[in-house]
């Protein structure tokens, strides 16, 4: 069974906004969606609770919130410092170190591939919620009915 499954008259349009602040109207859809490691990669967590409340703000009374987060508590507890991973052709070089108090992970990243060498560096701040952390917001925020 498809994960997602649409009648053949659906419409079905993407556009590229900015999640904190979109253009759609208060209450305008029945399910929000917030995938791909957006929430906790925003850069602040001040954005997290603004990407939080406009997905709030834009589900109709009694919709449903959902969201994919890794989570903080095993992050902090499993990470390796340095990671290789083989790719084909090349590789991924990750170093990851843990800000002072625990609460966001730094990691660099190199890809590398056999034509160009070291083909893009990135780095990628993650902060790091527990499930605890993720359920208090929401419900500070409004959002009830919690489950994981």
């Amino acid at each position: 069974m498809p994960l997602l499954s649409f009648p053949a008259t659906s419409h079905i349009e993407f556009l590229c906004v900015d999640p904190c602040a979109t253009p759609f109207e208060t209450g305008s859809f029945d399910e929000v969606m917030i995938l791909g490691g957006l929430f906790g990669r925003t850069g602040a967590a001040k954005s997290d609770v603004m990407l939080l409340w406009e997905a709030g703000r834009v589900l109709k009374p009694g919709g449903r919130l959902h969201m994919s987060f890794p989570d903080g508590d095993w992050i902090r507890a499993n990470y390796r410092r340095e990671t290789v991973e083989g790719l084909a052709p090349g590789f991924i070089y990750r170093h990851g170190a843990l800000s002072s108090g625990g609460h966001a992970l730094r990691t660099d990243a190199l890809y590398s591939s056999e034509e160009c060498g070291i083909a893009r560096q990135e780095t990628i701040i993650e902060w790091l919620y527990s499930p605890r952390d993720v359920t208090d917001l929401l419900c500070r925020l409004g959002f009830n009915a919690i489950t994981y």
